[in-house]
């Protein structure tokens, strides 16, 4: 099963990117996130950004495979550009957005039961059962101190510190869930 995401920037408030179709959790594509940000300095990144090619174009999809064999100091990919899939719950389960108005590597993460820490126009609404699905921010990292880190342990702390946090939402939500039941008996 694969696990999607989305990989863009932000620069002057617009965001582009592209879909990721697997291993988007941050000890896979996490990873090799983290590492671009120790490989290259923040305008080495923006001037990577601006040098991507964004299309419509289908025959572009399988470039997300490759990208980040890619150098980032120098290539000029073609991406078929990912438009708004980083705004939905419930597909778009991580994406890593460089935010270069804020000067820092912001990771988000789908499937939440409310607007935690994210917008609340970042979402799926189901038709069927009107069920909403938020998209959370889950972590914020100054470029800088990225520099300075093991993209490894960066992806792995991140990676449990959410686990936990969603085990812990969820039994939250188990208990509120039995006292409502024992007032109703």
């Amino acid at each position: 099963m694969s696990t999607r995401g989305f990989v863009g920037y932000k620069k002057n408030k617009k965001i582009r990117g592209w879909y990721n179709h697997y291993d988007s959790y941050p000890t896979g594509i996490g990873v090799e996130v983290f590492e671009k940000c120790l490989i290259h300095d923040v305008e080495q990144l923006k001037s990577f950004f601006d040098r991507i090619e964004f299309v419509k174009d289908d025959g572009a999809y399988e470039n997300h495979k490759s990208i980040f064999d890619m150098d980032w100091a120098f290539d000029r990919p073609v991406m078929q550009d990912g438009g708004n899939f980083y705004k939905d719950g419930l597909f778009c389960e991580w994406s890593y957005l460089f935010d270069f108005d804020h000067r820092s590597l912001k990771v988000y993460r789908g499937f939440g039961k409310t607007p935690d820490r994210g917008k609340k126009d970042w979402c799926y609404k189901s038709v069927a059962d009107g069920q909403v699905f938020y998209v959370n921010q889950v972590a914020d990292y100054d470029f800088e101190l990225l520099q300075r880190s093991d993209p490894h342990q960066v992806a792995k702390n991140l990676q449990e510190s959410v686990s936990l946090k969603e085990e812990e939402r969820e039994r939250s939500n188990e208990l509120a869930m039995e006292e409502q039941l024992d007032r109703k008996g």
